[in-house]
């Protein structure tokens, strides 16, 4: 798989920083930063391809006819890559057309004023090049893919040219993020570190279908909006760049850095100077597999699979108990009384010689002199190259296992301390026997670079749990714990968190709301961004919008108040915003009026097992500002099932937004006995395990009878 040709390729990177007609439409001086930034990302000397011939930056252009005269010029040079990135505001004329605003753009001409998309797909269209990609970060910026509502809005069949590849920042109906005093816009951020860092999660080179999905992870992990694809012939495997997380360049390069390298523990010296080209390989393997999401035990066995038999015959791992039970670790301690636990070992060579599996031992000193618990107090690596009978015995605890090192021959020990950022997690033992050489001090370096890959790692998991279980507990405290259900509905109600994998809580909260006259208010939310700010700003609003709808006020007037009331709380900083749908349900005439803040619609069962999205107006997500929100009125059939969620019900690694819609669909057709049985239906059809993000899920069903009115529901 080769990267483009850069004699061949053309690069158009346009971005829009400053607007000079129109004063509502706010400067974007990230933009000017993502140009320059993303060209070097993919002109860097030692992973880079673009050239200087190749790359075309355009930075605040006015005219949108000049724009289109030298992107076409442009594109008919380029025969092996044609690539056109934009950044700036995205605007929708009245037909949902997408427009690229430009410096001179006037919101009432855009037409005239700013670069319609449609022009850019011509451009691309007739370019001769081999593969085309177009990259979008802008506001709305999906509706050149697909759009939440009707797909027969959008423009995605505009851009189904054979070998075109389409990226955006956002899906249809959202909106891109560039908040105040950052570097970059959002997505346009994500996009450079990956270039720049590479990830431990791909191979080298780097396609855009790999990149897609890192940001799509990325995106979600922080609660921001989700970036759309769409590639047709083999475009989703086109190399874009080298993934510098694992490139081995020649030693020649350098650019090789670690523990001993760009860490500073060895200032001035390379892991290249240092070790083989085999143990270089090993330690960048080490570097994928500890780069993704383990539990504590199991990025111990992934230490012990790694390190044997390509470092030594026999490896243990030990963890202290205290972390494993989920307290904080301790700093570099001596005399603290500790105990560790065998978590993982690997010992083909010499059968028998690992300790019982999770037998435990204590390592404070004043109980233990052996070598691991001396090495894990000072937190330094304790070698021993050459064994005496004296070493064995005191080494290993049992009559038995010393006996089984003697008759195998082991004759070579080291241990690490499992150390991050001054924690100790624990230790591993590496031993050889036999012919095997005795370990030296290249092998002490190439251990302790895996050991350090494998305690981040271990702190990252472990500082991850604790975060999330305080969030957590948050989350739960702030969702209504139960809720009355008002007269002539049936309520059922679910809240999944994000899996333990995926990083923080999220701000995922529903609310019921007993009206006076017999009408129930429902409403739906999502904060973005995760743990415990998400969660206190789910708080405060889920709080706010109560207080709203005791007021009497409709739901685009509750969804007014909550917009002002969002960038309130944010105090200006514009890096947090909330989705939200707002429903009243009047049992008196079974009608429902809605309104949705850049929310996913609600979803209608009606009893003949008709099942379909309820289409309302567009709205922009609270705390956008300057919008007026719309309401939208609908029947609500006897024994009718009125559903509000999230997001990250439908939508996950490996499904799409509208596949979730389409099978949340499905799911709500095959209905249970019971309002509770079709939710349980629902969840057990739509929830994975590893789900990115958190789900919310609120029914209603209208009945023919108030029987079920003011039961209350746990």
């Amino acid at each position: 798989m080769r990267l483009p040709d850069s004699t061949r390729s053309r690069v158009i990177l346009i971005g829009t920083s400053t607007h000079t007609t129109d004063s509502e439409l706010t400067n974007l001086p990230a933009v000017a930063n993502n140009l320059t930034d993303l060209a070097s990302a993919l002109s860097d000397d030692s992973c880079g391809w673009l050239t200087a011939q190749a790359q075309n930056i355009i930075l605040d252009p006015h005219s949108s006819h000049d724009l289109g005269v030298r992107i076409t010029q442009i594109a008919k040079e380029a025969e092996d890559l044609l690539l056109i990135y934009y950044a700036g505001h995205g605007l929708v004329d009245q037909r949902g057309n997408l427009h690229l605003a430009l410096s001179g753009t006037q919101r009432d001409y855009l037409r005239y004023t700013a670069l319609p998309f449609e022009g850019l797909r011509e451009a691309v269209s007739d370019s001769p090049a081999k593969n085309r990609v177009v990259v979008l970060d802008c506001c709305y910026s999906g509706r050149a893919i697909d759009t939440m509502s009707d797909p027969e809005a959008a423009v995605y069949e505009q851009l189904d040219i054979a070998g075109t590849y389409t990226l955006t920042s956002t899906t249809a109906t959202a909106m891109a993020l560039a908040p105040l005093g950052e570097r970059y816009t959002t997505f346009t951020g994500e996009l450079i570190k990956l270039l720049q860092n590479g990830s431990l999660d791909a191979p080298d080179p780097l396609t855009l279908d790999h990149i897609y999905r890192l940001l799509h992870r990325a995106m979600i992990r922080s609660g921001q909006p989700r970036p759309q694809q769409r590639g047709t012939d083999t475009t989703p495997h086109l190399a874009l760049a080298r993934n510098r997380a694992v490139y081995l360049p020649s030693p020649a390069a350098g650019g090789l850095g670690g523990r001993h390298g760009y860490s500073g523990a060895l200032a001035g010296i390379n892991l290249v100077d240092l070790l083989t080209r085999d143990q270089l390989l090993l330690v960048f393997e080490a570097r994928r597999r500890f780069g993704g999401s383990l539990d504590l035990e199991g990025a111990a066995r992934e230490l012990v699979e790694l390190t044997v038999p390509e470092l030594a015959g026999v490896a243990t791992v030990e963890l202290l108990t205290s972390v494993l039970q989920g307290a904080e670790p301790s700093p570099l301690f001596t005399g603290v009384s500790a105990r560790s636990k065998l978590v993982a070992s690997a010992d083909a060579a010499v059968p028998g010689l690992a300790p019982t599996p999770n037998s435990v031992r204590e390592v404070s000193e004043a109980v233990s002199t052996s070598s691991y618990a001396q090495g894990l107090r000072s937190g330094r690596s304790i070698l021993i190259s050459h064994l005496s009978e004296g070493d064995v015995s005191s080494i290993f605890t049992s009559s038995d296992r010393v006996q089984r090192a003697l008759e195998a021959g082991v004759h070579s020990y080291l241990m690490v301390p499992l150390v991050s950022r001054g924690k100790v997690f624990g230790g591993v033992e590496f031993f050889r026997s036999g012919s095997d050489k005795p370990f030296g001090q290249p092998d002490v370096i190439l251990a302790e670079e895996i050991a350090a890959l494998a305690a981040g790692c271990m702190e990252s998991v472990h500082h991850s749990y604790l975060m999330r279980a305080v969030s957590l507990e948050l989350q739960q405290r702030l969702l209504p714990s139960w809720v009355r259900v008002p007269s002539g509905l049936n309520i059922a109600h679910r809240y999944v968190p994000a899996s333990e994998s995926n990083g923080g809580v999220g701000g995922d909260w529903f609310d019921v709301v007993a009206l006076a006259e017999e009408r129930a208010a429902l409403i739906v939310g999502d904060v973005t961004g995760r743990g415990m700010a998400a969660s206190a700003m789910m708080g405060q609003i889920r709080a706010v919008a109560r207080a709203l709808l005791d007021l009497g006020l409709e739901p685009q007037q509750v969804l007014t108040q909550l917009d002002r009331a969002v960038a309130d709380i944010d105090g200006g900083r514009g890096d947090m915003f909330v989705t939200c749908v707002c429903a009243i349900y009047d049992p008196v005439d079974s009608r429902c009026i809605a309104s949705s803040a850049g929310h996913p619609f609600p979803v209608l069962a009606t009893a003949d097992g008709t099942v379909g999205v309820v289409q309302l107006p567009i709205g922009l997500p609270l705390g956008v500002g300057g919008h007026e929100f719309v309401s939208e009125t609908f029947d609500v059939p006897e024994n009718g099932i009125l559903l509000l969620y999230t997001d990250g019900l439908v939508e996950t690694y490996g499904r799409s937004f509208d596949e979730g819609v389409d099978l949340l669909i499905r799911s709500l057709s095959r209905r249970g006995e019971q309002l509770e049985d079709t939710c349980d239906l629902v969840m057990h059809a739509l929830i994975t395990d590893g789900r990115p993000d958190d789900a919310v899920i609120l029914m209603a069903q209208s009945l023919a009878t108030a029987t079920e009115a003011g039961k209350t529901h746990m």
